[in-house]
């Protein structure tokens, strides 16, 4: 039976033997709440029925278990997106392939692209959700098998030293030095918008990076290029400004989808994007010799072999490998000046 707490302005109810707050003051619907959760507990227990449990509550639970991971933010976005059409929904068991599909349908192509990849890891968080509903906190029955979009085939991109120098070229200014800081360490391009001063190390010459940017938190040597970029940056920097790669109200500089696509319309660098050159990187680094362990270190790759878990590299045993870079670059001698990239009188040979 309902009741009233001294103190409480609302009304109590008793729920499997335990007492909890009704959440309102009125005594009928307190009363009709306290007949349904008991009336669904004796389901649970003797029928084998499971109470309802809502998308907030799935959402709750599974960020907090998601804390920590390195793509904790990219999950956070992709449940933010399906909010709209599912944070209503108050037993996620309704969650059916027809209901994701009607819901993705205005954004898929027919033909394979890009957008397709992207709507297909937004239904894999949304299926990896359910997935930990149904296994490990057992909240449903069963899991729902979605629709994938097909896809363009997987091409591995990189950029060789004359496809960089007019990359180079195409670039606007702003842009510029945060493309040759990517191509000289091979971070990603979410590392690198929120590089902060505080991470560089000019005595040790080395970034600082975290673990949950990389999956591997060890400290990313800095090659002759990078240091270029850095202390230019930090000569014109503004008093004041945490940032290395900052907007001119301060905010992280935003990598800009336009400049992108006038780049991607000159011969040779159809595709290209920021992450190209974290590839450019490691493939140029293969191409000088450098052992998979090292590169794979330098990348920030995790590993589940113990051996290399329990394997420290140092900087200065790294730095001649990220070396590399330079001396691929200082083969056509890439001056940097005012933030635009100049050949030298040489001609590139083909080795270059």
């Amino acid at each position: 039976m309902p009741y009233k707490r001294k103190g409480s302005s609302r009304v109590w109810i008793t729920v499997a033997g335990v007492r909890r707050s009704s959440g309102t003051t009125d005594w009928k619907d307190a009363e009709a709440l306290e007949h349904k959760l008991n009336h669904d507990k004796w389901k649970e227990k003797e029928l084998g029925i499971k109470p309802p449990r809502s998308w907030e509550e799935a959402v709750v639970k599974y960020l907090k278990e998601c804390q920590g991971q390195p793509s904790y933010k990219w999950k956070v976005a992709v449940l933010k997106w399906w909010a709209p059409n599912l944070q209503y929904t108050f037993d996620i068991r309704t969650i059916t392939r027809d209901k994701v599909g009607a819901i993705c349908d205005p954004y898929t192509n027919t033909e394979p692209s890009p957008r397709n990849n992207t709507l297909n890891k937004k239904t894999a968080i949304l299926h990896n959700l359910l997935q930990k509903a149904c296994q490990e906190w057992e909240w449903i029955e069963r899991v729902p098998k979605f629709r994938t979009y097909p896809i363009p085939e997987h091409k591995d991109k990189w950029l060789t030293a004359e496809q960089w120098f007019a990359l180079g070229r195409a670039l606007p200014a702003d842009l510029s030095d945060f493309c040759v800081l990517a191509l000289a360490t091979g971070l990603r391009s979410s590392m690198i918008v929120g590089l902060t001063w505080g991470q560089y190390d000019a005595l040790r010459r080395v970034l600082n990076v975290s673990g949950t940017a990389r999956k591997r938190a060890n400290p990313v040597p800095l090659n002759g290029t990078a240091i270029s970029v850095l202390e230019t940056r930090r000569r014109s920097q503004v008093v004041g400004m945490t940032r290395v790669f900052p907007e001119f109200n301060g905010p992280p500089i935003k990598v800009r989808a336009r400049a992108w696509a006038k780049v991607r319309k000159i011969p040779g660098l159809e595709g290209v994007g920021v992450h190209t050159l974290r590839h450019t990187f490691n493939t140029w680094l293969l191409h000088a010799g450098i052992p998979r362990e090292d590169r794979k270190y330098l990348m920030g790759h995790a590993s589940s072999d113990a051996h290399e878990v329990y394997t420290h590299q140092t900087e200065a045993r790294l730095r001649p490998a990220v070396e590399v870079i330079d001396e691929v670059l200082n083969g056509q001698t890439l001056i940097l000046v005012r933030h635009e990239y100049h050949r030298s009188a040489r001609t590139p040979s083909a080795s270059d």
